[in-house]
């Protein structure tokens, strides 16, 4: 990962180890499939990966500087079974959240000059509609350096 090419380079890392780590039945999708979808078309069980937000950071005697980049993965999933509580979709949505923390957390992608290190945050509540769609974010904290210039 380089941040001087390219401040979104994580996403396409996130998505490349999502979809190497879950099952093969889960759609891993970019930011731009999750908001122009419409719930009609909705894929499910599915991961979309989002870039969030980022904060800076100062290193030591101003060595070089840093980020910390916030991004979300929010795990879909549809069941109809009981539409008036939450109860199926947490069953189905509770084994996919774990797949995707276990395959994020202590993660290093190969290759990542700019990665220091990825860590849960708190995350936004999660959401559920009438036709058995239920959102479940979790957010990461990436901690990214960023060399200075020449």
């Amino acid at each position: 990962m380089n941040l001087r090419e390219d401040f979104l380079v994580a996403g396409p890392a996130l998505i490349a180890r999502l979809k190497a780590q879950l099952p093969p039945g889960v759609f891993v999708l970019s930011a731009k499939d999750l908001s122009g979808v419409k719930e009609a078309a909705q894929q499910a069980p599915a991961v979309h990966v989002i870039y969030n937000a980022y904060t800076p950071k100062q290193g030591a005697n101003g060595a070089w500087s840093g980020v910390e980049q916030t991004w979300l993965t929010v795990v879909v999933v549809r069941n109809v079974v009981s539409l008036a509580t939450a109860d199926a979709p947490m069953s189905e949505a509770g084994p996919l959240m774990a797949g995707v923390i276990g395959a994020l957390s202590m993660w290093v992608p190969p290759g990542a000059v700019d990665f220091q290190s990825i860590h849960l945050k708190p995350s936004p509540p999660a959401g559920y509609t009438r036709a058995g769609f239920a959102y479940f974010p979790i957010a990461w904290g990436l901690d990214l350096r960023i060399r200075r210039g020449r």
